[in-house]
């Protein structure tokens, strides 16, 4: 059973809050951690999500998640003839 924690500070959020606020799932956010996964040429088409380990307390920085969004982000052609 996992106990849902969550902080209260608007710069930082916990897996929780990353998925109640992004939908990034719990476990996208585990396979986006891991090392492991960006390790092949193949995976490194996008960059591992950023975060703070502090003991077993995973944080996210809210503005590190935006860039990270945003830099993944892929322009389909409509956004491309836009400019």
């Amino acid at each position: 059973m996992r106990i849902k924690r969550s902080i209260h500070n608007a710069d930082w959020m916990t897996p929780d809050d990353l998925e109640f606020e992004y939908g990034i799932s719990i476990p996208l956010q585990t396979r986006l951690r891991m090392k492991k996964n960006y390790t092949s040429e193949a995976s490194l088409k996008f960059a591992p999500i950023p975060f703070v380990k502090v003991g077993k307390l995973i944080l996210y920085r809210r503005d590190d998640i935006d860039k990270w969004l945003e830099t993944n982000t892929i322009k389909g052609e409509t956004d491309e003839h836009r400019e």
